[in-house]
């Protein structure tokens, strides 16, 4: 299993465990050439992940990815939020994590139509929590 999972409860076969949004600010450190790009357009860039059993899923030009919750490479935490409890065993949940593997490719990234964000409404939906804050 997972370590540092947060399981809630357990009945049986049946698993809870609580679901949280990582918001992440994108390129925060002010050496970073994505810094200086989205600061030269007066804008600022977000990416966020879904964190479940001790592990935080995010999408990106890389495709579907895992990393320790709110340890994101080249960017801070700016929030983390609860979205509920999912009621999917770990198994089921990494079943439903090779599924979308293949249907969020790296490829298809795209900053603006297809993004972290849309990826975790998807996976967000998938276990039964949500919506996402705006």
């Amino acid at each position: 299993g997972v370590r540092g999972a947060v399981v809630l409860a357990t009945t049986g076969h049946t698993m809870a465990a609580e679901v949280k949004l990582n918001k992440h600010k994108v390129g925060s450190s002010t050496d970073s050439l994505l810094h200086r790009f989205w600061s030269a357009l007066g804008l600022e860039s977000f990416a966020v992940g879904v964190e479940v059993y001790g592990v935080e899923w995010t999408f990106s030009i890389n495709g579907v990815r895992w990393c320790r919750p709110c340890a994101r490479p080249g960017a801070v935490l700016c929030e983390s939020v609860s979205l509920g409890i999912t009621r999917k065993t770990q198994e089921e949940m990494l079943d439903l994590l090779r599924d979308l593997r293949d249907c969020w490719p790296g490829e298809a990234f795209n900053a603006s139509r297809l993004n972290s964000g849309h990826f975790s409404r998807e996976l967000c939906h998938r276990l039964g929590v949500g919506p996402l804050p705006r």
